[in-house]
């Protein structure tokens, strides 16, 4: 239970917090205060049965400490109270710290002091230091940490915690830098670093994010001396966080010969493929054409042009009643294959370019829709593209085909930000290392590498099923048609 309310407590307290380009820490000595004894600078979670206020009689130094107190008999073992003051910059830069803070304690259950690290939502480093044997009744101590971060470091956090009765004071929390500290790797490992490095140089669409030399520093600072290939997931998963690459992964040589086993047990006792998930749509009041695309999963070629076909047959069908315009839904659309709906979506597009492929190495795929002897719907028709954090991979793909579009518009909430190509690449030990390739851009070649806003941001429930009446997206998104 302590574990669950760590992870969630600590994930709100850092990632609530606004930017900030110190990397110092403000107000660590507790001197200041307002006049109800409230401290500044400091984020707390207000959990019930605790208080957290500046104590003027207990303190290390100056004239007041942080205490941190069980002050009801409800609050138990399984829930817990922290605050910390946490920090974003753009990077840190590879650098080695020495973190304190004077700690003392009456009749207290396990007590933390918080240091956390990473690297976007990436844990370069978490810790409570419950393993200091922090609590019961002792004077003043002086709890110390040394770490070294890599330079793509840009959020940090540094607090305290007490998960049960009892009390606790804190005083002058600090961080300095010292000389920097990275135990060598050894030559095998350092080889098989640059190995993976000329990878990413070469095929990575993300690869101008970072400066490669710092990189494989931080890849060694990451590996902590190792001397072999047993256990190099973490500095892999760090190089992924810091080009911000949500397809990156690294597969070691064991998991490859496993799952290549694997492929082959599955292929011998091969399954009927699930079913295909057509779009479906209709006319609502007689006036607005709705389409909405269910995730769906097909890699047969024929079965993709099965499915375009049917798509392309509804759009048609709908259109012959004459609607005001076109409401597409893409909010429950997490998979799917780009072909068959860029394809199944064909009347809405005429550009030789609607939508391209962009890779690391400059060649780029595009969807061409130019032939006018293609069944096409009037130019004028007005289009609503319905989105939300559900919206992925080729469901993004269809949204960014739209962006350059006249008479459309995007209503909702932000896509997921899965609008990348990904790749499996082979290492020399049989490893494999997967991360983005290309990107997608819209006719007027603007790439979209994170998540699309919405021109009209609008939220939803999420896992609630309502009815069209009462679904906000919808009824903007009609208002809108109605108006155009």
């Amino acid at each position: 239970m302590q574990t669950i309310f760590k992870t969630c407590l600590l994930l709100f307290l850092i990632f609530s917090t606004k930017p900030c380009t110190s990397q110092t820490i403000t107000n660590g000595d507790f001197e200041t205060v307002d006049t109800t004894l409230k401290v500044l600078g400091w984020k707390w979670s207000n959990a019930f049965g605790y208080k957290f206020v500046a104590d003027p009689f207990t303190h290390y130094s100056g004239n007041y400490s942080a205490l941190l107190e069980n002050v009801s008999n409800i609050a138990t073992e399984s829930g817990g109270a922290a605050f910390v003051q946490p920090f974003l910059t753009q990077k840190t830069g590879l650098k080695s710290w020495r973190f304190s803070v004077m700690v003392k304690t009456q009749s207290a259950a396990p007590c933390g002091v918080i240091l956390n690290a990473f690297c976007r939502q990436f844990p370069i480093l978490s810790t409570d230091m419950f393993e200091r044997g922090i609590g019961g009744t002792a004077d003043w101590r002086k709890i110390v940490a040394e770490f070294t971060l890599p330079t793509y470091t840009n959020a940090l956090s540094f607090g305290g915690m007490l998960t049960g009765s009892g009390k606790i004071w804190f005083d002058d929390f600090k961080l300095e830098e010292i000389p920097l500290d990275i135990k060598p790797v050894s030559p095998l490992v350092k080889k098989y670093f640059a190995e993976f490095i000329d990878t990413l140089k070469l095929n990575s669409i993300r690869r101008d994010s970072v400066d490669f030399d710092l990189l494989e520093k931080d890849l060694e600072l990451m590996a902590n001396g190792a001397q072999n290939k047993d256990d190099l997931k973490l500095p892999f998963q760090y190089a992924f966080a810091a080009m911000n690459d949500n397809f990156g992964a690294f597969y070691d040589s064991t998991t490859m010969v496993k799952a290549e086993a694997d492929k082959i047990i599955a292929l011998k006792n091969k399954k009927a493929a699930p079913p295909l998930h057509y779009a479906v749509g209709g006319l609502w009041k007689n006036e607005y054409a709705i389409i909405r695309i269910p995730s769906f999963f097909v890699e047969d070629p024929i079965l993709s042009k099965l499915y375009s076909d049917s798509l392309v047959h509804l759009i048609k069908k709908i259109e012959n009643k004459h609607p005001k315009g076109f409401l597409i839904d893409l909010r429950d659309c997490s998979t799917g294959n780009v072909d068959a709906l860029m394809n199944g979506f064909s009347p809405f597009f005429n550009d030789k370019k609607t939508l391209n492929l962009n890779y690391a190495n400059g060649k780029m795929k595009s969807w061409d829709y130019s032939d006018t002897t293609k069944y096409k719907l009037n130019k004028k028709m007005s289009v609503a593209v319905l989105t939300g954090p559900l919206t992925q991979t080729a469901a993004e793909a269809v949204v960014i085909a739209f962006k350059s579009k006249k008479n459309t518009k995007q209503f909702g909430e932000p896509t997921g930000g899965s609008n990348e190509e990904a790749r499996n690449f082979k290492l020399s030990d049989g490893a494999s290392v997967s991360f983005s390739t290309g990107v997608y851009s819209d006719a007027k070649n603007k790439k979209y590498f994170d998540r699309i806003k919405p021109d009209q941001f609008v939220e939803f429930p999420k896992n609630v099923q309502i009815k069209i009446e009462e679904d906000a997206v919808v009824y903007l998104a009609t208002q809108w048609i109605e108006n155009f």
